[in-house]
C-alpha cells in the first residue's frame, strides 16, 4: 500500500496546531552552571540551591529525590525503590545503580494465587503488595561513593519541608480523594484530617517523617534499616497482613550494574539494565528504527507510526517472554541488542498490513493504566556531571498505607511481579515464568532512566513515569529530537502514540492523530484506542557548541526546570 503525501499532510497540520498550544504551556530554560528538572517545583529549587551550594549533580539528586517524596507521595518516597543512572565527568562513565524493592524473604512463587482467585487484590493493597524499600539504601550508596557535600546538610532541605508543610497541588488532591478510601488510620490521620478532603492550596504538614528523615540525616541509611524506626516499619506491614521482616530490611543490598548501551545516529544511548526492562527495550526499537528514514517519513506520519508500533510490538513480547530479575534468570541480552536481530525484525515489517505475533499462551486479563504515579527528574552540574532517576512506590499512594509513628507510605511493588502465570498486573503487562514471585528477588520494571553522549559528553538526559508507557514515551522524545530535530520544549510536549503486544491496541493521545491517519493505519490492520496524556517527562539537553543546558518540564504535569 502507497502511504500517500496528503495522508501524512493532514497528520502535519494538526500536529502543527496541537505543538502551538502545547509549547505555550510547557517552555524551555536555558542555563550554564547547572539544572535540575523535576515533577514539583519545590524540588527542582531544592536541587539547584545545593548545586549554587557548591554541590555536585549527585548531591543534588539526593535532595531533590527526598523533596519529592515528601511532595509527591502518592507517586514515590523512601518507602519505595528506584533506577539512577549517573554519568560521572571524572571517570568519563555512565554508571547505573538499581535500588528497586525486593521481595520478602517469606515470599512465595503462589503467594497470591487463593486471594487472587477469591476475587481479592493482595498484591496492590495492604500489607502483602509491600516489598523490601530500597530507596534510602540507594541514595545513601551513590552519595558516599559520588557525593561531594555532607549527607546531612543534602537531607535536611527535605526535613524542613516535611516539618514546616507545603501547599497541596491539584493533583496531589486527586490522588487523595482518589485513594482515600482505602487508607489505613495512620494514612488518614495525615492526609485526610478531620476525615475531611484538603483542599488545594491547604498545607500538608508531616511530622513523624520529617523525624525520620531527621534521623536518615544523622545516621544514613542505618536508621532505615535497622533499629526503632525499622521496627515501627515491620510493625505497620504486619499490622496490615505484609510479611516483611527485620532481616529483609537488614539485608538489603544496592546493586550497580553495568548500564544498557547502544548506538543511535551517531549518539551513544545509555540507560537501565534489568531488572529494567526499559533500557534494553529502549535501545532494541531504536536499533529497529535505525533502518527506516523517520525524519523523510514524518512526525506521527501513518508510516511513521505504522513503523515505531511494529519497533514496539516485539519489544513488549520479548518483555514478557524472557524479562526478570537478572540475579535470577538468564536473560538472552545479546542476543536481544544484536543489530541482526534488528535488522531481521526491520525486514518482517510490511506496508501493506500489521504483523501478527503469537500469544505463547499466555493468558489474557482487564487492561489497566497507570495514573503516572511514578516520578522521574533530569539533572546536570556545572562540571558536566549528570544523573537521571525514576524513582516509584508503584500506584497511587503504593499499598495504601502509611506504618504508624514513620509517616512513610508503602509501596505495591509485589504487583510487578507475574503474580500468576499469564495474569496481566496493573499496568495491562503480561509476563512469564523468568518473573514469577520468589524470595529477594527484584520485580520487573519499565522505569527507563536514560543519558545519551555525543562526542564523548552528555548530550540528553530524559526519563518519564508512566508504567508500562514509560519505555515509549522516552523513545519518542529520543526520535523526536534525534530525528525530527525538534526543540526540547516540542519534543517533550508532542502527542505519543503506544504499542505493547498485548492487547492488540494502538493507543493514541487525544488530537494526536487525524481521521486521514487513522484511516490509514485501521487498513493495515491495527486496532485504535484514545487514552489520556502519556507520561510525564523531564528532558535536559546539552548544547556544548554554545555552553548551554535546555530543559523543560512536561506539560502533562506540575513539573518546572530549575537553573542558573
Amino acid at each position: 500500500m502507497a502511504f500517500s503525501r496528503w495522508r501524512c499532510a493532514g497528520a502535519g497540520l494538526l500536529i502543527a496546531f496541537f505543538l502551538a498550544l502545547a509549547s505555550t504551556q510547557a517552555g524551555q530554560v536555558a542555563g550554564r552552571n547547572g539544572m535540575v528538572v523535576s515533577a514539583h517545583p519545590l524540588a527542582s529549587q531544592a536541587g539547584l540551591e545545593i548545586l549554587k551550594r557548591g554541590g555536585n549533580a549527585i548531591d543534588a539528586a539526593v535532595v531533590t529525590s527526598l523533596v519529592l517524596s515528601v511532595v509527591e507521595p502518592y507517586s514515590s518516597g523512601i518507602g519505595g525503590g528506584g533506577f539512577m543512572l549517573v554519568y560521572v565527568a571524572s571517570e568519563k562513565r555512565v554508571r547505573s545503580f538499581d535500588f528497586r524493592e525486593r521481595a520478602p524473604l517469606r515470599a512465595t512463587k503462589l503467594m497470591y494465587a487463593p486471594l487472587v482467585r477469591a476475587g481479592k487484590q493482595p498484591s496492590r493493597l495492604g500489607g502483602l503488595a509491600v516489598a523490601v524499600p530500597g530507596q534510602v539504601a540507594g541514595l545513601y550508596a551513590v552519595h558516599k561513593k559520588y557525593g561531594k557535600l555532607p549527607w546531612a546538610r543534602v537531607v535536611l532541605p527535605a526535613v524542613r519541608i516535611a516539618r514546616r508543610g507545603f501547599a497541596i497541588t491539584p493533583k496531589l488532591r486527586q490522588a487523595i480523594e482518589r485513594m482515600a478510601p482505602h487508607f489505613n488510620d495512620a494514612a488518614k490521620a495525615i492526609f485526610v484530617p478531620n476525615g475531611r478532603i484538603p483542599a488545594v492550596g491547604d498545607r500538608l504538614v508531616q511530622r513523624d517523617l520529617a523525624r525520620l528523615l531527621a534521623a536518615i540525616a544523622r545516621h544514613g541509611a542505618r536508621a532505615f534499616y535497622h533499629g526503632r524506626y525499622a521496627k515501627l516499619l515491620v510493625e505497620g506491614i504486619i499490622k496490615e497482613g505484609g510479611i516483611v521482616s527485620l532481616d529483609d530490611l537488614a539485608r538489603y543490598e544496592v546493586k550497580e550494574r553495568a548500564p544498557v548501551h547502544g548506538r543511535y545516529r551517531g549518539r551513544e544511548i545509555y540507560s537501565m539494565p534489568p531488572p529494567s526492562s526499559g533500557g534494553l527495550h529502549l535501545v532494541q526499537m531504536l536499533n529497529v528504527l535505525s533502518h527506516f528514514d523517520l525524519r523523510r517519513s514524518g512526525f506521527l506520519s501513518s508510516l511513521t507510526i505504522h513503523w515505531m508500533a511494529e519497533a514496539m510490538k516485539f519489544a513488549y513480547r520479548d518483555r514478557a517472554k524472557y524479562l526478570g530479575d537478572p540475579d535470577f534468570v538468564t536473560i538472552p541480552v545479546r542476543g536481544l541488542l544484536a543489530l541482526p536481530y534488528a535488522r531481521t525484525i526491520a525486514r518482517r515489517i510490511r506496508l501493506d498490513r500489521q504483523i501478527v505475533l503469537p500469544e505463547d499462551k499466555l493468558r489474557k486479563g482487564p487492561m489497566r493504566f497507570e495514573h503516572n504515579s511514578t516520578t522521574h527528574f533530569s539533572i546536570v552540574d556545572g562540571a558536566g556531571n549528570a544523573v537521571a532517576l525514576t524513582q516509584t512506590i508503584n500506584l497511587w499512594f503504593g499499598a495504601a498505607f502509611v506504618a504508624k509513628g514513620t509517616g512513610v507510605v508503602l509501596n505495591n511493588e509485589m504487583d510487578d511481579f507475574s503474580i500468576l502465570p499469564g495474569l496481566p498486573n496493573a499496568f495491562g503487562l503480561l509476563g512469564g515464568e523468568a518473573n514469577a514471585v520468589a524470595p529477594g528477588k527484584r520485580p520487573l520494571s519499565s522505569m527507563t532512566p536514560t543519558i545519551v553522549l555525543r562526542d564523548g559528553a552528555v548530550e540528553i538526559v530524559v526519563g518519564s513515569p508512566g508504567g508500562s508507557r514509560i519505555i515509549t514515551t522516552v523513545l519518542q522524545i529520543l526520535v523526536n529530537l534525534i530525528d525530527h530535530r525538534m526543540t526540547v520544549e516540542r519534543a517533550i510536549a508532542s502527542p505519543r502514540i503506544h504499542f505493547q503486544w498485548w492487547p492488540d491496541k494502538l493507543f493514541f493521545e487525544p488530537h494526536a492523530l487525524p481521521i486521514d491517519v487513522q484511516r490509514v493505519l485501521r487498513s493495515l490492520g491495527w486496532v485504535l484506542s484514545g487514552h489520556w496524556p502519556m507520561g510525564n517527562a523531564q528532558l535536559i539537553r546539552v548544547d556544548s557548541t554554545r555552553g548551554l543546558m535546555i530543559g523543560a518540564a512536561d506539560p502533562r504535569g506540575e513539573g518546572t526546570v530549575a537553573a542558573y
